[in-house]
């Protein structure tokens, strides 16, 4: 028997005095930090192993998309919250899915709006200057029905199941079950359950049960204290659109400032910025791409040479919301420096943060800028293990053999654009991530205008 089972066995057996010394010592506090995993006989919401295939799932997703969605329309939801260890709370909330907006009020009073992949909030360092990431949910909803359904946004080995034929309080139900590992003060597991109306597809309620793993291993009168509940219940009805204030989603109509983070790369960061525009079509017919995020590093901050002087962030469109494109914007001196302190290109040598495009297995070509510029585009094919051992290779001195690649296709690819006393690393995730698409779209590069 494990020293954690004898544990539980001796509270069973001597139950008033080991909680007081439970709480005497602050061993209270080893159930929540450690967990063994969950084993079948756990207490579960859901009487039925969830159904896995992601082509279910994408389809339940759809269908709830297409339900929420009603040209002309927008859907007005009285979301009721309860939680175990507190009473009902109720909040008004309008999704326009059309638009990829949201709007909640709390107490009748405006608390936030959601547009694209931002939340605006009414509180904030300055009045009405509250801006937030805007909440995901399960990694597929986007962000206005991700902030309707309220889910948790945050789980870590996250798996999602459905269960087609459920109920929801006597209502037949389809049951999104997603379970997973929710890191705060204390790694706690979750499961939670987001109940879709199986005739109308709209969200009847998101049932959420947290608790230590070490639960099943637990007498029932400890895993109830440190198990934690809560039910969110809906009430839907579409409105017209044309009924609400023209400015009914506009950020700027609960006093919330709207975010331009190109504002950011009008301050002088020592060398000339290059972007694609606070907007850009794409290419490849590939999805656009917009500026969401723009972090930018001071020329006189001595604490970050040799450093990136800017970090640029281009998202998908609203119904994305996801990164697809970053680009780093350097000195070129300060490339050089880290370059030459991170690892030798000449001698090709595997470190521990070392520059793959200077390994074995990768290809390159060059492409002409138009304002003058050369843009390198490299790609790579994973080594195999057998190919080059790592742990052989770490900071030799040799540089590594030439040998066989992997046939297939590459897995990595960037883009080095030097112009002038500016050197731009463009760093792709899919749909972007291929030669194709970064040859077409260096060339699209200009100069910052403000």
């Amino acid at each position: 028997m494990s020293w954690s089972r004898r544990l539980v066995s001796l509270i069973s057996q001597h139950r008033t005095g080991v909680i007081t010394l439970i709480f005497a010592l602050g061993i209270a506090a080893f159930f929540l930090v450690r967990f063994v995993d969950l084993s079948p006989d756990s207490r579960s919401l859901s009487a039925e192993i969830p159904d896995a295939d992601p082509a279910v799932l994408d389809a339940v997703y759809a269908d709830l998309i297409d339900a929420i969605t009603e040209e002309g329309m927008v859907l007005y939801t009285r979301r009721t919250f309860d939680g175990s260890r507190g009473g009902p709370a109720e909040t008004e909330a309008w999704t326009d899915q059309s638009s990829y907006s949201y709007r909640e009020h709390r107490n009748n009073e405006p608390s936030r709006i959601v547009f694209g992949a931002k939340s605006y909030r009414t509180t904030g360092p300055q009045p009405g200057s509250g801006l937030w990431p805007a909440p995901t949910c399960h990694g597929k909803f986007e962000q206005a029905i991700a902030s309707l359904l309220q889910c948790e946004s945050s789980l870590h080995d996250l798996v999602v199941g459905v269960v087609l034929d459920s109920r929801f309080e006597g209502t037949p139900a389809v049951d999104i079950v997603a379970t997973g590992e929710f890191y705060g003060d204390s790694i706690t597991h979750v499961e939670e359950h987001v109940y879709l109306d199986k005739d109308t597809m709209l969200p009847l309620a998101v049932v959420q049960q947290k608790g230590p793993r070490l639960q099943n291993e637990m007498p029932g009168w400890i895993r109830e204290f440190f198990t934690g509940s809560r039910k969110t219940t809906f009430e839907h009805a579409f409105v017209d659109r044309a009924s609400l204030p023209a400015d009914f989603f506009d950020v700027a109509s609960i006093g919330a400032t709207p975010w331009d983070p190109a504002a950011r790369l009008a301050r002088d960061l020592g060398i000339p910025i290059y972007w694609l525009g606070r907007e850009s079509p794409g290419v490849q017919g590939l999805p656009s791409l917009v500026l969401d995020n723009v972090n930018t590093i001071p020329d006189w901050d001595p604490m970050t040479v040799p450093q990136r002087r800017a970090l640029l962030y281009y998202d998908g469109p609203r119904e994305m919301a996801t990164t697809l494109l970053t680009m780093e914007m350097w000195a070129r001196e300060d490339w050089d420096e880290f370059v030459a302190t991170t690892i030798s290109p000449e001698r090709r040598t595997l470190s521990p943060g070392g520059l793959w495009w200077t390994w074995p297995c990768t290809a390159s070509n060059d492409v002409a800028i138009p304002s003058g510029g050369t843009a390198s585009i490299f790609w790579h094919v994973e080594p195999t293990h057998e190919q080059y051992p790592i742990e052989n290779y770490i900071s030799s001195p040799d540089p590594l053999p030439q040998g066989p690649c992997l046939d297939g296709d590459a897995d990595e690819f960037r883009a080095h654009v030097v112009i002038g006393d500016t050197l731009i690393v463009v760093l792709p995730s899919e749909p972007y991530a291929s030669r194709e698409a970064l040859e077409e779209l260096v060339l699209l590069l200009r100069p910052f205008e403000g």
